[in-house]
């Protein structure tokens, strides 16, 4: 039987003057065109129409990179964009690369240190697939940004063995330097690198670093602040271990971002959703917390989004995990950092579900 992978959505009613967003049920891609569990999406303008389209990999074993093309109707037109023959995909990476005002695709073997990339050249074309980069890690994580402000974006990635996060600059022409240190694994211990994020903390134009080290889920974020060049001085943190999900956005719009996290108590049905505010000076030691315990699902995801296009971003909390996985309620924000629950009323708007 043909199943539809579905966005499953519900009318919400208004609550505190908010306005009703109403949500129908849309097909978004069939199943059978997938060939494993998938990792990672990311949306991007593949074919430069001005609409959003679907790139699909990640998974056990899946070789292939999917793009879903956005008809306007609907993302069920798909073709591979690349396969591997003997490797699975490990991660990929989309950005405009070359500053040609097009996304380009840099994708990662699984089980080494080779990097891919595939020019965009316009209208869903891409160049066939050069070797960019190679270094002999097993790479597991990968991240944009321009760390040194040059212009460029250059590449941002982490490894399993050792514990290490990298950059490798951006040189121009879409070629890339040899891979440096970004920050010392002594700077974060010697646990696993779980997440690197990049965002600009103060506003001042360059990008800074959230890394997120642990074992098991004891998950620790380190927040790293540029100065300008690419040299990072890693500050106080948020006093909270993340065991779910996490969100870098300015709540409260002071300029400053904030860090919105979930702590799934793995066992237990519990967690935590919380906002830690930025003080203007990157220090993180006032925080909110929205819901916690299983009110009314468990906890274990943090998503911001502006839910009612008013310019501020809402929150999304929720399940990621288990028979009730995209399951959440939804905080409306007032532009000041004051979240109002939506509705107590289990919303699915996030999660692409099976039917």
């Amino acid at each position: 039987m043909k199943k539809i992978i579905q966005l499953l959505t519900l009318a919400l009613l208004a609550f505190n003057g908010v306005k009703a967003q109403n949500f129908t049920e849309f097909p978004i891609y069939d199943e059978e065109k997938i060939t494993g569990s998938q990792d990672k999406g990311s949306l991007f303008d593949f074919d430069n129409d001005g609409d959003d389209d679907q790139l699909i990999s990640g998974g056990t074993n899946v070789k292939t990179l999917l793009v879903f093309v956005n008809d306007g109707t609907d993302l069920d037109s798909s073709f591979v964009l690349y396969e591997y023959v003997n490797q699975a995909i490990g991660d990929f990476i989309i950005s405009d690369f070359d500053n040609d005002g097009d996304a380009d695709i840099i994708v990662l073997k699984s089980t080494s240190g080779e990097f891919y990339l595939r020019e965009n050249i316009g209208s869903g074309n891409f160049s066939p697939p050069v070797v960019v980069l190679n270094e002999s890690l097993l790479v597991i994580i990968l991240e944009r940004g321009d760390v040194d402000g040059d212009g460029l974006v250059d590449l941002i990635f982490a490894s399993y063995s050792p514990h290490q996060s990298y950059w490798s600059k951006n040189l121009g022409g879409l070629t890339f330097a040899v891979a440096d240190t970004l920050i010392d694994k002594n700077a974060t211990g010697s646990m696993v690198i779980k997440a690197i994020r990049s965002v600009d903390f103060e506003g001042d134009g360059d990008m800074d670093l959230v890394t997120v080290v642990g074992a098991g889920t004891s998950n620790v974020p380190y927040v790293s602040i540029n100065d300008g060049v690419g040299n990072f001085a890693t500050i106080n943190t948020p006093a909270q271990a993340v065991h779910g999900s996490f969100s870098l956005e300015d709540f409260n719009g002071d300029g400053y971002v904030d860090f919105g996290l979930s702590e799934f108590i793995s066992g237990s049905n519990t967690g935590k959703a919380m906002i830690f505010w930025n003080d203007q000076s990157n220090n993180f030691s006032t925080s909110t917390t929205l819901a916690s315990s299983n009110y009314p699902t468990t906890i274990s995801a943090f998503h911001a989004f502006d839910f009612d296009q008013d310019g501020d971003q809402d929150v999304l909390v929720g399940e990621e995990y288990g028979f009730s996985a995209g399951g959440g309620v939804i905080f409306i924000n007032d532009g000041l950092g004051n979240l109002l629950i939506l509705t107590k009323e289990l919303v699915t708007v996030y999660l692409l579900r099976f039917s």
